[in-house]
């Protein structure tokens, strides 16, 4: 037992001489590279790191030193990176200079355990040294690119102020300006300021982009609505002037029939809410209450939509009053005056009696302002130099003011050079069916060049034979014919 208890100590020795051997190898390595490290890193915080970090201090606010180290759970600024460097490399100075004095008394084993613990202490002082040098770099790229959005913001905003001053802008999107204008300066003076907040200039160019966004926004939807608006006022302007001529023709053709105006009180009405819905919206866009000036300008349209419908309505009752009274008077004055026809082996050029019942009621081919069969009611100086439609042997209107010169000559029916070939009604001496040379002093009453010295416009002596189915519509105030000189009635029977 002996003998084994001084073998096992035995090889403790051993092993701890080649412990002792190994740990003075590994003293004798490390300890030259890390004093090395140290006075490297000791001469890295006072020439390079110590100086970056006065810099940022001097340069940029204190809010920003803690800002540019976001991931740092070291301290609260970046100049606690350069503490804590600091600390390490003072802790690992002193792990040395133990390690040292252990190896001085021969503790071997125990300066080389002391002497692995200096490099754990300088692991991570690099990485923090690192930290705060670069710093500088990010807050100064941080800084430039503040100052370019500024740069570039600042064209946006001046057009947002420019768009602002036109005439369409609302209060509220007006009261934006100043908001707009005092959030950009401040945004300058920010990024102009010493010593420097990037953080902050950075958040408030956010907020004022954000800004100029809501007012373009707010000017696209003051500039859409008041098109809108307009636009519906435009339409509605239109729909009341359609209204207004509806309206007004429908009157004109009732005013022969005398229609009470009371048949036009509710599109008159409507007529009067239209204008009045009008005046509102035009009023409502001065005051740039777009919604409401669109509502007006809207309601407007329909009032006039219904004005011009019921002005519809009264002029269809009209009209077809009108064609029952058309056709009462056709059938009463052809009943009246058939028997003044003249006799009906006389025919004109066409094979049918003369005048036909209906030849009132058609225009007159030779008058181009004569459109309306309702014309003719009008009073006509003209007439008189108008041809006869039916007399072919007219072409000139103004053949009747001219005198004949070879009237006298036509005195004798036998005399065929003197007597006009074209007049059928004439005796001709090659005519056996006329053996009567005095059938020429027989009245004739289709000679149509004969005019009736008391009217001014008449030009054939048969025009009293015609019937005028719409003397019974015209006015008194200029009814020149009042009496058919061929009817036994009196003038208060033709009266409506």
């Amino acid at each position: 037992s002996h003998l084994s208890t001084i073998f096992a100590e035995t090889r403790k020795a051993h092993r701890l001489v080649e412990d002792t051997k190994a740990a003075m190898d590994t003293y004798r390595q490390k300890k030259p590279r890390l004093r090395q490290q140290i006075d490297q890193l000791q001469f890295r915080c006072q020439n390079t790191t110590y100086p970056i970090l006065q810099e940022l201090k001097s340069t940029y606010v204190s809010d920003v030193l803690r800002l540019v180290d976001p991931e740092g759970n070291v301290g609260r600024t970046i100049e606690d990176r350069y503490t804590l460097a600091i600390r390490r490399i003072n802790n690992a100075t002193e792990a040395l200079d133990t390690a040292v004095g252990y190896m001085d008394v021969a503790q071997i084993l125990t300066a080389a355990e002391t002497l692995s613990s200096v490099g754990q202490w300088l692991d991570h002082v690099p990485n923090q040294l690192t930290k705060v040098e670069t710093a500088r770099d990010i807050l100064s790229e941080k800084q430039r690119s503040v100052e370019e959005k500024y740069s570039m913001l600042g064209d946006p905003v001046q057009r947002m102020q420019d768009q602002l001053n036109n005439n369409f802008i609302r209060p509220d999107t007006d009261h934006l300006r100043n908001t707009l204008a005092s959030q950009f300066k401040e945004a300058g003076e920010l990024i102009q300021q010493t010593p420097h907040n990037p953080y902050d200039a950075e958040q408030c160019l956010k907020e004022v982009e954000k800004l100029r966004e809501q007012v373009e926004k707010a000017i696209a939807t003051d500039r859409q609505d008041f098109n809108i608006a307009n636009d519906t006022i435009q339409t509605a302007e239109a729909s009341i002037r359609s209204a207004y001529r509806n309206i007004a023709q429908v009157k004109d053709q009732c005013l022969i029939l005398q229609v009470p105006i009371a048949d036009f009180r509710l599109a008159d009405c409507h007529f009067e809410n239209a204008q009045a819905s009008l005046g509102q919206a035009r009023r409502s866009l001065v005051a740039k209450q777009y919604q409401d000036s669109i509502d007006q300008a809207n309601k407007a349209i329909v009032q006039a939509r219904l004005a011009s419908q019921e002005a519809d309505k009264v002029g269809k009752h009209t009209q077809k009053s009108l064609e029952a009274i058309m056709k009462a008077s056709e059938e009463d004055m052809f009943n009246n005056n058939s028997r003044h026809l003249p006799n009906t082996n006389t025919r004109n050029k066409f094979g049918s009696p003369f005048p036909y019942p209906l030849d009132a009621l058609k225009p007159d081919p030779w008058d181009y302002r004569k459109s309306n069969p309702l014309d003719d009611l009008k009073p006509d100086l003209l007439d008189a130099l108008k041809p006869d439609p039916w007399d072919y042997r007219k072409p000139n209107p103004l053949a009747d003011l001219k005198p004949d010169p070879l009237a006298d000559l036509k005195s004798n029916p036998l005399d065929s050079q003197k007597s006009d070939p074209w007049d059928y009604k004439k005796s001709d001496p090659w005519d056996y069916r006329k053996p009567n040379p005095l059938a020429d002093l027989k009245p004739d009453l289709l000679d149509f060049q004969k005019s009736d010295p008391w009217d001014y416009k008449k030009s054939d002596p048969l025009d009293d034979l015609k019937p005028d189915f719409l003397a019974d519509l015209k006015p008194e105030t200029w009814d020149y014919k009042k009496s058919d000189p061929f009817d036994d009635k009196s003038q208060e029977d033709w009266k409506i």
